[in-house]
């Protein structure tokens, strides 16, 4: 029942016991492995979907639709008439291959098959979400910092000893509650990856019922100001407080940023409406760190913060226990973290979610170049977004430059959110082509001159992985690539 949820939801299909198979207009279709072949039926009948839709009263040029029709001889305008059932089975004769690489999905969630879990299908299957039940998993050991090299990890002048690593990490080693550990799950290829079971995934967010009702509560407020409070309780952290929001020149941010604030304080910050907290400095058992002492947020009774970051070392706990509180969603850690990829991590995420990504989106960009960015990860709703793109749908450009030369390999990716879903298209703003493309994984790949690559990306602000390192457009100089 869990396996098919999401493809009974779409197709409209009553679900009921027998052997595994989709019957269609009459017709059944075996299904040999239920959990690959539920996923890959989803996504082709989407797929075909998007395909079709481009015929009827709004014809649409889509570039995956002319790739489609070179593969294989199929009248859409034909599937177009079909009603549901007659059309999903003309679907089933298309052979699943020819539309695998024409879209990528989105969202993996491994739910644990137990009854109390049930009550989060509707939410999962509303996303559109790959379900899997979860695989054995292996226990998370604490990494070890490494002996060599460790001056390059952390804020000093290169004197630190072994036995001075600690000082220098944003925590007092907090270990895992023993009745919730951190696990590894079984990667998956979509963007997203959720975790509806016991434990702390690594590599996928750990989503709530709560959190998954919140959203429905969420309205839109009258005040257009997007509320940011950023926190740093340590001074040797101050780097990453600095110009991390409001790039935007048609948003309006109301940044405040605090220092060394007590209990007291952080918790009337923690208490006060605001869109969005980013919170800097070190996480113990004890709870967060503050000027006279630790706060532990089991002991907060509500908050009206409804997104955050907590970038210290494992936050994860204290974060749960925000998103319990009332917060949507946020980034947490899972281990230890060196400042100096905590503050890489943190400035790089607010520029993301300032560039409007949902917390999805902007870890996985955020840490894809990060060695260690499997330590965040995500707990509560990751459908979280600060804002709305410019753009339309939040987009990343990959620049390769090998091998040396003039001639420079462009890829643009796109990253669905909840306002610009899975299947959306559009146009890039920096060609002259018409046609659309499906906004999702690879949208499109170019081969630029340096001044062709310049002139496309050139022209407004947005992130850019150059040889998977992260920067941003307006910040790099195209003649020294």
């Amino acid at each position: 029942m869990y396996t098919v949820a999401t493809l009974a939801y779409y197709l409209g299909a009553e679900v009921v016991p027998g052997p595994s198979r989709l019957v269609a207009d009459g017709v059944a279709f075996p299904l040999d492995d239920l959990q690959s072949d539920a996923q890959s039926i989803l996504k082709h009948c989407f797929t075909l979907d998007c395909l079709v839709r481009t015929e009827g009263l709004y014809r649409v040029p889509l570039a995956e639709r002319e790739t489609f029709e070179d593969r294989v001889d199929v009248d859409l305008r034909d599937l177009y008439d079909l009603d549901l059932g007659a059309r999903t089975a003309a679907y089933m004769e298309i052979p699943r291959s020819t539309t695998d690489d024409l879209l990528k999905w989105h969202l993996t969630t491994d739910v644990d098959p137990d009854p109390e879990n049930a009550v989060v299908l509707p939410f999962v299957a509303h996303d559109l979400s790959y379900i899997r039940s979860p695989a054995p998993t292996k226990t998370v050991d604490a990494v070890s910092p490494e002996p060599d090299g460790l001056s390059a990890f952390f804020r000093t002048d290169g004197s630190a000893t072994q036995d001075g690593v600690q000082s220098f990490l944003r925590s007092a080693n907090a270990s895992p509650s023993p009745d919730e550990r951190v696990v590894s799950p079984v990667e998956t290829d979509t963007v997203g990856h959720a975790w509806v079971a016991r434990n702390y995934p690594m590599g996928a967010s750990k989503p709530t019922l709560d959190s998954y009702r919140r959203r429905l509560d969420r309205t839109l407020k009258s005040d257009v100001t997007i509320d940011i409070h950023v926190i740093c309780n340590d001074a040797e952290m101050r780097e990453e407080s600095e110009n991390l929001y409001g790039f935007r020149d048609l948003l309006e941010f109301d940044v405040e940023t605090s220092f060394d604030l007590s209990t007291d304080e952080l918790r009337d910050a923690l208490e006060r409406d605001t869109d969005f907290l980013h919170f800097i400095g070190h996480v113990s058992e004890e709870g967060m760190q503050c000027s006279d002492g630790h706060l532990d947020l089991h002991t907060l009774d509500e908050t009206g913060v409804d997104a955050f970051i907590l970038n210290g070392c494992t936050s994860y706990e204290q974060g749960m226990q925000l998103v319990e509180s009332g917060a949507l969603g946020g980034v947490v850690t899972l281990e230890d973290v060196y400042n100096t990829v905590a503050t890489t991590v943190g400035r790089s995420l607010a520029r993301l979610l300032d560039n409007g990504f949902d917390l999805h989106g902007a870890l996985s960009v955020a840490t894809d170049s990060v060695i260690t960015g499997q330590r965040y990860t995500i707990v509560g709703n990751a459908g979280v977004s600060l804002c709305q793109t410019s753009n339309g749908i939040p987009m990343v450009g990959v620049v390769d430059t090998s091998p040396p030369g003039d001639t420079f390999h462009l890829e643009i990716h796109a990253y669905p959110t909840r306002k610009y879903t899975l299947g959306s298209f559009g146009t890039l703003y920096f060609t002259e082509d018409t046609t659309r493309h499906l906004y999702s994984g690879t949208v499109d790949e170019f081969e630029f001159t340096r001044e062709e690559l310049q002139s496309a990306l050139g022209r407004r602000r947005s992130p850019l992985l150059v040889d998977g390192e992260l920067c941003w457009t307006d910040e790099v100089d195209f003649e020294r690539l």
